[in-house]
């Protein structure tokens, strides 16, 4: 499994709301990508996981609760055959993100 003190290049996703919050990657999955995606988050020496299981044809899309309030956490979303996944955005490809959760945001979800 990859790591997430290995990035190369990092999209900050802006703050969130740290309770229950939802990560849409807008990546839609085909018949080879189905099945359980990873999402690893680190923040300082701890890191921890969530999973979504998606099968043809839906969106990966991860449900994030439990994240402390007022950390950054960096991350790197993992396809069922354990490559990290890069995103593109404004023509720059990024394999990893970074986002911090605030106390009192009303925004609970990121969207890529």
């Amino acid at each position: 499994m990859a790591c997430c003190n290995c990035c190369e290049n990092t999209l900050n996703l802006g703050c969130i709301n740290s309770c229950d919050a939802v990560f849409d990657t807008n990546i839609t999955v085909d018949p080879v990508g189905a099945g359980v995606w990873i999402l690893q988050l680190s923040f300082g020496s701890i890191s921890i996981y969530y999973s979504a299981n998606v099968v043809d044809g839906e969106t990966v899309i991860f449900t994030l609760n439990n994240l402390n309030e007022n950390y950054t956490y960096t991350g790197q979303i993992i396809s069922p055959a354990g490559f990290v996944v890069k995103v593109e955005r404004d023509g720059i490809e990024y394999d990893c993100i970074e986002f911090s959760t605030k106390v009192g945001l009303y925004n609970n979800e990121i969207n890529l």
